[in-house]
């Protein structure tokens, strides 16, 4: 997802259910969009705006409900009640989880590689996972070990 530098444009270039760049969300063009873009970044990352719906459009999509928007009000109030709690909220399952694994082993194989590991995790917006889990080293990650990684990633948030 790539936001120009006025806030107004998204553009998608990705297949994947959900794209991630490492490259800022915005990027500012003249030192007058240079304030705003700076602010509109930091108050999206103080308050994990692009985490939160990646996560809630990823899970739209895995889960597909009837009522898209009484889904994602479930959801954010869930968080919500979390959050009061002091607790993590994980909007996804375990069987999420590996519902979405499965679409990156989409030969059924039994493993991904490390590349689609990344990629699922940033699908999940799951931004702090382990770069080295189980399997790096002969570049094949289980769903088991896509499971527990991711749920600890989620849980990092």
């Amino acid at each position: 997802m790539k936001v120009d530098s006025s806030l107004e444009t998204i553009h998608s270039h990705s297949s994947s259910p959900v794209q991630h760049h490492s490259q800022p969300l915005v990027h500012p063009t003249t030192p007058l969009t240079n304030k705003y873009t700076d602010e509109a970044r930091q108050y999206l990352e103080k308050h994990r705006i692009l985490e939160i719906v990646q996560q809630l459009t990823t899970s739209l999509l895995i889960e597909k409900p009837v009522n898209p928007q009484e889904f994602m009000i479930r959801k954010l109030e869930a968080m919500r009640v979390a959050r009061a709690r002091n607790q993590n909220h994980v909007l996804f399952t375990r069987a999420n989880i590996v519902a979405l694994y499965k679409i990156f082993d989409i030969t059924g194989r039994g493993y991904i590689s490390i590349e689609q590991y990344r990629e699922a995790m940033m699908t999940i917006g799951a931004s702090k996972y382990n770069p080295k889990p189980l399997g790096y080293g002969v570049n094949r990650i289980s769903s088991d070990t896509f499971a527990d990684e991711a749920l600890t990633a989620l849980r990092k948030l």
